[in-house]
């Protein structure tokens, strides 16, 4: 799968996640988690009714899995994104978004490895 069509996906999936008011709802087993992509079932620390500290989020109707820190429903810290068609982010988060170091392993087993902002690599 090409880079470009990867960055694609990140964009769509921060678009959701600014749009969650208007999204419909889904039934959601465990703490709140944010993403809408992984809302489905959540087994982990929660304070506050929010997926917060580690936890496993795997999204019902995607099919998508993140396992990692949380920050009150946020993706926060370090953890590992595993998107259903076997590409995969690992590295650090920020508000939901790649932020910091991290590698993106496609299922082809290319590599995007390096410093991450805003779901891009810059470096």
């Amino acid at each position: 799968m090409p880079l470009v069509n990867h960055f694609y996906k990140w964009t769509l999936m921060a678009l959701l996640l600014l749009n969650t008011a208007c999204a419909t709802t889904v039934v959601h087993q465990g703490c709140y988690v944010a993403d809408e992509q992984l809302q489905g079932v959540y087994s982990g620390q929660c304070q506050g009714s929010k997926a917060h500290g580690w936890g496993k989020a795997e999204g019902s109707a995607t099919g998508d899995v993140y396992e990692g820190e949380f920050k009150e429903g946020f993706l926060e810290g370090k953890g590992t994104y595993v998107w259903s068609d076997g590409d995969k982010y690992i590295g650090e988060f920020k508000n939901s978004m790649a932020e910091g170091r991290g590698v993106l392993i496609y299922a082809n087993g290319q590599r995007a490895e390096g410093r991450w902002q805003k779901n891009r690599l810059v470096q």
